[in-house]
């Protein structure tokens, strides 16, 4: 849109000194014709003003709509990542006999409440969102089923089910960071 409205400008000045030049062959540009082209550059410059401002004020409104739900997405994946990660680290060193440290007992409510907002946040809010966070959540969905279905058919040890699961929670986490920067303007 913007494209078409800047050649439009561009076009009708240069539209006005060539009709002016073509009538006035002997004569350099007159009054009328730099008046035009200083009004025509001011209208140009208050429609890219205006355009901006109508595209910032619609990013501000995408931020405000959907500030919660990505921030509820973003903190419950990352709890969720804290966990997988502690207990991929448990998983590994299981296998190398390490002792553990410390006991950790996961808690099953992180991953209640984290595929709780990813449904929400797909059948809600999907229309609010761009393509690119709900493309990554599909995505992670889908590699979430395939590293579960992996695992019970012992085609993955416990440690690499949390590896996978970890890598896949980040990539996730990346596109969610992506989306809350762009949206916040930071």
């Amino acid at each position: 849109m913007i494209n078409l409205l800047i050649g439009g400008i561009l076009g009708l000045i240069i539209a006005t000194v060539g009709f002016d030049l073509t009538q006035n062959p002997d004569r350099n540009l007159t009054i009328q014709t730099v008046t035009n082209i200083v009004i025509a550059l001011a209208t140009f410059v208050a429609v890219a003003i205006n355009y901006l401002s109508i595209k910032s004020q619609k990013e501000s409104r995408r931020w405000e709509v959907n500030k919660d739900v990505l921030i509820k997405v973003s903190t419950t994946l990352s709890d969720l990542m804290a966990q997988t990660s502690k207990l991929s680290d448990n998983a590994f060193n299981d296998l190398q006999g390490i002792p553990e440290e410390h006991k950790f007992s996961p808690d099953n409510s992180i991953y209640s409440k984290f595929e709780q907002y990813l449904e929400h946040t797909v059948s809600v809010c999907c229309p609010l969102l761009n393509k690119e966070v709900i493309a990554a959540i599909a995505k992670y969905k889908k590699i979430d089923s395939n590293i579960t279905h992996a695992y019970e058919i012992d085609e993955f040890d416990i440690f690499q089910a949390y590896d996978a699961s970890y890598a896949a929670q980040e990539e996730l986490m990346k596109t969610l960071n992506k989306t809350i920067k762009k949206y916040a303007a930071i």
